[in-house]
Order: C-alpha cells, then structure tokens, then sequence
C-alpha cells in the first residue's frame, strides 16, 4: 500500500477532463510531486496556470503515439533521477463517429491502436528502472473492450482497449517480482470532452474514487480490472 506522501505520481493526458481532475485529487492528497503531461503545453493553459500556483506540479510534452516523444520525457525524468511511485496511462481518443471497422481509415485505427495500447506500454518499458517495490501502475480502459461486449458499435476504441488489457495483464505477471502493482481501471461514462456532456458521471468523483484505489492498492489489486468505485470489471 502506498503511503500518502508519495516520491513522484505522473498522469498522461492531464490536461483536461478526468486527468485534469486526477491530477487535482493527488495533489489534495499530499502527493509533493506530480508529473502533468499534455501533447502540448502549449494549448495546455490550465495546467500552466496549476502550475504557476502550485510548485508540486511539473509539466511534461507527452505524445504517447510517438516513439520519440516518449523516450525524451523518460529521459527528462530519469535526469531528476526520483522514482516513480505512480503511473496512470489516462492519454485517450475516441472512436471516429459513423466508421465502422471497415470504413475506418486504417491510419485511424492504427492510431487507436498506438494511443491505447502501444504507447502506454512504450511509456511503462521506458520507466521501469524507476518503478520499485510498491508502485502503482494503472492502465485506464473500458468495459466495452471485454470480448463479450465487443460489437460493430465500435470502430477502433473497443479492440484498441482489448489489447490494451492483454498487455497490462502480462506486465502486472512481468512486473509482479518486483512489487509492482499493475491492474486496469474502469473509469465509466465521465462527463468530458470524450464522453460528451450527457454522460451521467463527473470527472471529479470519479477522479475522487480513482485516487483512492491507486493509494491503497496492494499486491492483492496486481493483475485486476476495476471499475472507480473498487468493483471488479470483467476482462
């Protein structure tokens, strides 16, 4: 179980909705540093201003689809030298509405592919050697992604986050001999950019409820789905 005061915690796509709010309910718990990243600073202006009124907050560029992106802000971190205590992969896109799996441009659906699963697991290989005994990483997926939900609904996003779950399935059994802790989290329809303003949950109670699984997460949490609330999500 992580402490309260934690070493460092970084949450991608932190410039609006659920990471923006993710973001916010760390720092409320007492997280003395938290790694905000955006693909660009700078349109991120909300996030600049936190981090004008909050010295705790650092800011990142972060394109999870880009090899080198992600590689020069590991580098930055692995330069401050601090370990990483948290790690949520929150960086999303949605489906590209009235596509199905075969209209969808191939290159759109390559970018599901590289934004949900690829990168988040680019961005866990490159951190690794900051990750010690005890820390959380947390990969945020989707109900519609299990096997048994997956339907012409969804173009990309759905098999994107399916593949997604298998690769954080084999890094919590890669990961687990270290101590770290590696599950998926379920955030469910959040009221964001994303989700649209019809969704019936806001980003900030969601938010509250992420916050309080990643601090008490144990070993027992390794190699789970849940949804925000702490109840098990089905694979």
């Amino acid at each position: 179980m992580l402490a309260a005061m934690t070493a460092a915690a970084i949450v991608t796509g932190s410039n609006r909705g659920l990471g923006r709010a993710l973001v916010d309910q760390l720092l409320a718990r007492g997280c003395p540093r938290v790694v905000a990243t955006a693909r660009s600073l700078d349109t991120a202006t909300d996030l600049r201003s936190l981090a004008e009124r909050d010295q705790r907050v650092v800011l990142r560029d972060l394109d999870v689809t880009c090899p080198a992106s992600i590689e020069r802000f590991a580098a930055s971190l692995r330069t401050d030298g601090l370990p990483v205590d948290i790690l949520v992969n929150n960086a999303g896109i949605g489906d590209v509405e009235g596509q199905t799996i075969l209209s969808m441009p191939m290159d759109d659906i390559r970018l599901q592919v590289e934004t949900h699963a690829l990168g988040p697991l680019h961005v866990v290989r490159e951190l690794t050697g900051l990750l010690r005994s005890g820390s959380v990483v947390v990969n945020v997926s989707s109900v519609v992604s299990g096997m048994h939900r997956i339907t012409a609904d969804y173009a990309g996003y759905a098999q994107a986050k399916a593949l997604q779950n298998a690769i954080t399935r084999a890094l919590a059994r890669t990961l687990e001999d270290r101590g770290v802790i590696v599950f998926a989290l379920h955030p469910g329809w959040v009221a964001t950019d994303m989700g649209g303003p019809g969704a019936p949950l806001r980003p900030d109670d969601v938010a509250r409820g992420m916050a309080d699984l990643i601090l008490s997460a144990t070993a027992a949490d390794a190699d789970t789905f849940r949804d925000h609330t702490g109840a098990t999500a089905t694979w």
